[in-house]
């Protein structure tokens, strides 16, 4: 089940618990939003679907993911692209564009050999990247953190 046509963050919604929702599909959240049932969201996933094709992806900052073959690179390419997706479509695209340039077309590899005083640091300041506010420490942190995740997680 999931919250559609709230219009606010589950915060702003009130002091529902997503466990009352599921015993009472036909709850109303105080924003006013109502729950959709399973069956009605793989409806509607499944319209989404066929609407929004790959076609879309071109201008798309997620087109860029879909580069990547490998799951592991997807993974890793998804967790940065989605980091970097703020602002205008064609700032987001050079941005991405440019950390996996500097990531050398690999993120799971450049991410698994990242060491926060070593190489891979230092190839994001020489590099001045800069998104909006987000300066190449910040992604060289983002880079460090996602080898932790890996390591620790799979």
């Amino acid at each position: 089940m999931t919250v559609s046509n709230c219009g606010l963050g589950i915060a702003d919604c009130g002091l529902v618990t997503f466990k009352s929702l599921f015993r009472n599909p036909k709850s109303k959240l105080p924003c006013g939003s109502t729950v959709m049932a399973d069956k009605n969201l793989k409806i509607e996933l499944e319209r989404l679907y066929r609407t929004y094709d790959r076609t879309f992806l071109d201008s798309d900052p997620l087109g860029l993911v879909h580069g990547f073959r490998a799951g592991r690179d997807l993974e890793v390419a998804g967790l940065i692209a989605s980091s970097l997706a703020y602002g205008r479509v064609e700032g987001i695209r050079r941005s991405i564009e440019r950390v996996f340039e500097l990531m050398g077309g690999e993120p799971y590899r450049f991410t698994m050999a990242f060491r926060p005083q070593g190489k891979g640091k230092k190839i994001f300041s020489d590099s001045r990247f800069v998104h909006r506010f987000t300066r190449a420490e910040d992604v060289a942190c983002l880079i460090y953190f996602a080898r932790q995740m890996i390591e620790e997680g799979g």
